[in-house]
């Protein structure tokens, strides 16, 4: 936080991220970056994290809740009629991850999930355009050619 502050960057930091990323907290955050007019948003944490930022980014970019957009493709990959994503955002707000713990794989694709309280329901969602621009992880959760970082180099 120092270095973004040092560099006279605005920062809003929404730390209520569990395990199981809750639509709550997205709808929170959608809020603080229609509001704030956020440019980017920058995950720090695991998977939970980064899928969070995701719908975070899209639900900020469209005019109904991102819960709409995880139910149509809940529906359409689990049996249900083929429907147009009338609820993808045009213009995701880019975002970025800092992963702290590996294996979740969460930050190199632009699939993610979300937890719906109310209704007690899990889904994911899908937004192909919606990748993290910027990926870092600590080195031990770094992989090349298909082995640990460490482990490649000792080899």
């Amino acid at each position: 936080m120092r270095q973004f502050k040092a560099g006279a960057i605005t920062v809003i930091e929404l730390d209520a991220v569990q395990s199981n990323p809750r639509l709550a907290l997205a709808q929170q955050g959608t809020d603080i970056c229609s509001e704030a007019g956020i440019e980017f948003i920058l995950a720090v944490g695991a998977g939970s994290c980064s899928d969070t930022a995701k719908a975070i980014g899209i639900g900020a970019e469209i005019d109904h809740p991102p819960w709409d957009l995880y139910e149509d493709f809940h529906h359409q990959t689990h049996g249900g009629a083929y429907r147009a994503y009338p609820h993808l955002a045009k213009d995701p707000i880019p975002m970025g991850v800092v992963m702290t713990k590996g294996a979740t794989g969460s930050d190199f694709d632009h699939a993610s999930v979300l937890s719906n309280a109310v209704t007690k329901e899990e889904a994911n969602g899908h937004q192909q355009d919606h990748v993290p621009q910027v990926r870092r992880a600590r080195p031990e959760h770094e992989w090349r050619d298909g082995w640990p970082a460490r482990a490649h180099d000792r080899a």
